[in-house]
């Protein structure tokens, strides 16, 4: 029996943060699907024949953008020549799995299509109630359901005696058979099949360490999915596995996935002091509440290789704090938030608005935790609008104050299909919730379309803002120019657009630009403004240099007030600036800007050979440069 198990598309955001897309063009983001290879895994135990499909790399490298699209993925889902074939589910890619889906059973009408993951668990019945293409939904826990599942399969057995699934009987009716409870030891579990996806040395590798968390968030599926019981891996399962991908894939850095890694802090601590003790030359990252880590324990995880952690935060009001039952200190937070970064360890903070009722008193709090933030200098500080996920306490709650916008960052399909995606999530609203929204207190909620996919776009413009801020201190008023901004914007120059509030870096660039003009008094933030135009001209350049060596090629250039040098092996421009950029942009981050001179300096801007963007300060004309 032929299994193929097909990943999600996974939209890539910052490619459609710095461009304007084009309809031809689809830019996705490839992941190893280690849910997928988990399942592969238990299946090749029992000798059966699986292919794991990345619908991903095929879209983003082969497939061309048209009304023919779902139909192509499914012809190169038909090459595979499956029996049985799966896909992984995710909430904002939902839509494009059925669609798919349907067009594989008209390529393939004998195939039988499974889903899984969190998404398909929660809308089971309206999904196999009105889309007849799917045929078997597993719930929940999926390892020791789809073993079963091909056994039944194989030998025609009855599919009533499998926990934990959910199907059309023979006269239609939708049976959802009882709940398969958790396994006990997921050391249980075999290593998951790695050898059946094409892992490089710069894949982003995922790790299970554990799986649940605890906490009763009211806006969280997936603890929920996990039954809110929170599971560990042993760490000798942990590092057999780890060793298995340094040795194979010569991999060093694991991205380790739990959702709560540091529930249990003296297992962390425990596995932390075994990473030293066994001399592992690894890095890794993973995710955390500020309430479950202490500084000590920070500086340990440090000394083991961590490298970067993800606290959700979510709101900065103390009031919604408790309405959502995340119930976190904001002040203490921001302290572990410091004494994180103080390690040398990278920080993502998960901001949220648009709960229901919200305010616009807790919103503007949110957005004061979200600037103090960035002045903190947190690497990375994302804001969300919520979104209303069935399985959720909130959505139960909720669901009668849910409406429509339509108001989303998807694949850029064309105008055909993306109306017939529109007038599915219209029509079932269960299935798709997660493209709704709540109805808040605020009059205008437009602004929360302007908020939304804003906030990268903003760390990465942190310090032209905070200059903004320094002469206005209004964050919140920046933030509704720009909603207003925005959509006059796109009225005028993209009316064809349908997210009336979303724009780019260059938009944004374009916005800060005319607050600039408007005060005369801060003329370097001019220079700030050009400053991040010519780098964001450098990440759409798709140059990079063969050998580190070329990077010296930047320190002794002769330099003329404006200058774009083709240097041997990249891209290179010097540009002289009326103001140090360097030297305010350190006065920013420490927070003394008060006045500021004028001193010219030449930055030169080049690309290295990870593709990545450099800037350095020359000093002087001939003189070595100073690195950023």
């Amino acid at each position: 029996m032929k299994i193929a198990l097909c990943t999600s598309p996974h939209l890539d955001h910052n490619f459609y943060y710095h461009l304007h897309s084009e309809n031809s063009r689809i830019a996705t983001q490839p992941f190893v699907p280690l849910g997928l290879l988990s399942l592969a895994a238990c299946l090749e135990k029992r000798s059966d024949v699986v292919e794991i499909l990345d619908l991903n790399k095929f879209i983003g490298e082969d497939l061309f953008n048209g009304r023919d699209f779902y139909k192509n993925i499914a012809v190169f889902i038909q090459k595979s020549e499956p029996d049985i074939l799966g896909f992984m589910t995710e909430a904002d890619s939902y839509h494009h799995i059925l669609m798919i889906s349907r067009e594989c059973k008209k390529l393939l009408p004998n195939v039988k299509i499974l889903l899984g993951g969190p998404h398909a668990s929660v809308t089971d019945y309206e999904t196999l109630k009105n889309f007849p293409f799917i045929d078997i939904i597993i719930r929940g826990e999926g390892e020791t359901s789809i073993v079963e599942l091909m056994d039944c399969l194989k030998t025609s057995k009855n599919l009533g005696l499998i926990k934990g699934i959910s199907y059309r009987s023979e006269n239609g009716a939708i049976i959802q058979n009882v709940d398969r409870p958790l396994i006990d030891n997921l050391d249980n579990l075999p290593i998951p099949a790695y050898h059946l996806y094409n892992i490089s040395f710069a894949s982003s590798v995922y790790v299970e360490v554990g799986r649940g968390c605890p906490y009763a968030c009211t806006f969280c599926f997936t603890a929920p999915y996990w039954k809110r019981r929170h599971r560990i891996k042993s760490s000798e399962r942990i590092f057999h596995e780890i060793t298995l991908l340094m040795e194979r894939y010569h991999i060093r850095h694991f991205i380790f996935i739990h959702d709560l890694f540091t529930m249990n802090q003296e297992w962390v601590r425990s596995f932390c002091n075994d990473i030293l003790r066994r001399n592992l030359d690894i890095t890794w990252s993973c995710s955390s509440r500020t309430d479950t880590i202490d500084v000590d324990l920070v500086d340990l995880m440090a000394n083991a290789g961590c490298k970067a952690i993800y606290y959700g935060l979510e709101v900065g009001s103390k009031e919604t704090q408790v309405v959502i039952k995340k119930r976190l200190n904001v002040q203490k937070a921001l302290h572990i938030i410091s004494q994180t970064i103080s390690h040398g360890i990278e920080v993502t903070v998960g901001l949220m608005l648009g709960f229901p009722h919200e305010s616009e008193n807790s919103i503007r709090k949110t957005f004061r935790l979200f600037f103090t933030l960035l002045k903190m200098d947190v690497p990375k500080v994302n804001i969300f609008r919520v979104c209303p996920f069935k399985g959720s306490l909130m959505y139960e709650n909720y669901k009668d104050m849910l409406y429509f916008d339509g108001h989303f960052l998807d694949l850029p399909l064309c105008k055909t299909l993306r109306e017939e995606n529109l007038e599915n999530m219209r029509g079932y609203p269960e299935i798709f919730s997660g493209y709704y929204r709540y109805k808040t207190e605020l009059e205008d909620e437009d602004f929360l379309k302007g908020v939304d996919e804003l906030s990268p776009i903003m760390g990465l413009l942190r310090y032209p803002i905070m200059a903004i801020l320094g002469a206005t201190d209004d964050g919140l008023g920046l933030i509704e120019g720009w909603t207003k901004w925005i959509f006059n914007y796109n009225q005028k120059h993209c009316p064809a657009n349908s997210l009336t509030h979303y724009g780019t870096v260059e938009d944004f660039l374009l916005f800060l630009g005319e607050i600039a003009q408007k005060n005369k008094k801060c003329e370097y933030i001019t220079n700030l403004i050009e400053y991040e135009k010519i780098k964001n001209e450098f990440r759409n350049i798709n140059i990079s240099l063969k050998s580190p060596s070329d990077r010296d090629s930047a320190e002794q250039i002769c330099i003329h007030p404006t200058v774009n040098l083709q240097a041997k092996n990249g891209y290179m421009k010097v540009l002289k600036f009326n103001y140090d950029i360097k030297r305010i942009i350190e006065q920013i981050r420490n927070g003394n800007v008060n006045r500021v001179e004028k001193e010219s300096c030449y930055i030169v801007f080049y690309i290295d050979k990870l593709g990545e963007l450099n800037t350095a300060k020359i000093k002087q004309i001939g003189a070595k440069t100073t690195p950023a």
